[in-house]
Order: C-alpha cells, then sequence, then structure tokens
C-alpha cells in the first residue's frame, strides 16, 4: 500500500498546488516557509515583474505579468510546480509566467516578508490591486484610467524587470 506523503522526485513535480473550487474562486496558495522563501529568492534573483497596459478590442485593459527567464527547463519546473503558471520555450531560453492582477497579488502578498531586491516592485502590485476599481465601457471616468497609467509608468521607472539594470 503506498504512503499518503508519497516523496516528490525531481521529474514528478505536481502541477499545482493552488486550491480551486469552481471558476469564479479566489486562488489560495498553499506554501510553506521554505516554499516562500525559496520562490522569493528565485524571484529576487531574476526576474521581470511588469504592470501592463495593453488593448482589447480598442479598450483599454490592464494586468500584472510575473516572468523569469531561464535556459534549463528543469530549473523553472519546481516554480511552475509551486504556484502554477506557464513555461514556454523562446528562441534558446525557457520563460516561466505568471499573469493576472489578482493572482500576482496574491503571491507577492505571501512573498513580500522573504523579498529583499523586488519589494517595493511586489508592494506596487499589492497596491494597483487593492486600489482596483471596476469601470464599465464606455469609459466615463478617466481620473480612474489615468490613475492606472501612473501604475503602469512607475512599473517602469522602478525598473521592476531585469532590462536595463
Amino acid at each position: 500500500m503506498k504512503d499518503s506523503h508519497e516523496r516528490i522526485r525531481p521529474t514528478q513535480y505536481p502541477t499545482k498546488a493552488i486550491v480551486e473550487s469552481g471558476p469564479a474562486a479566489a486562488r489560495t496558495y498553499t506554501l510553506n516557509t521554505s516554499e516562500r522563501a525559496y520562490i522569493a529568492g528565485f524571484l529576487d534573483r531574476s526576474c521581470f515583474v511588469g504592470i501592463i497596459r495593453y488593448s482589447d478590442k480598442g479598450r483599454p485593459k490592464y494586468t500584472v505579468r510575473i516572468n523569469v527567464q531561464c535556459s534549463n527547463r528543469q530549473t523553472l519546473k519546481p516554480l511552475r510546480a509551486l504556484v502554477g503558471g506557464s513555461i514556454k520555450k523562446r528562441r534558446q531560453t525557457f520563460v516561466w509566467s505568471l499573469g493576472g492582477r489578482k493572482r500576482c497579488a496574491e503571491l507577492f502578498s505571501l512573498l513580500l516578508p522573504h523579498l529583499q531586491v523586488r519589494k517595493k516592485s511586489a508592494e506596487r502590485v499589492i497596491q494597483f490591486d487593492r486600489e482596483w476599481t471596476r469601470v464599465k465601457y464606455p469609459y466615463e471616468d478617466c481620473l480612474i484610467l489615468e490613475h492606472r497609467d501612473r501604475f503602469v509608468q512607475e512599473s517602469l521607472g522602478l525598473k521592476m524587470s531585469w532590462r536595463g539594470e
């Protein structure tokens, strides 16, 4: 009979450590302290954190994205196993990516005590999520969009990515 606490071998990572119940349920990360510290160290070392504005059918939309680029896919698999996201190949490198305002803010709120280099970036993502206000189209309240655009500009000013550092 198999033990319920099987040891995970390096080639058998679970796909996610995220509890989801229902399509619109909030995600809850179940990470212990050492896993949080590991992920924070990984993100502090080399990641892109961006508050991004894009256009969807002419309407401005905003999201948050965390990317980690690495030449070895195996290095990124534990990250995907612990927090989800996806790994894609780009030229000669692999990129782990996690997207979504709420999802990234929730992850950063767990990692905040362990972050050093990306702490200010994480705080901005958490603040962006907290100050989010739903706006219906057509967008008549330009102040909200201006406020969101300031977050986008500040994310560039903070050098929230590895580019230019």
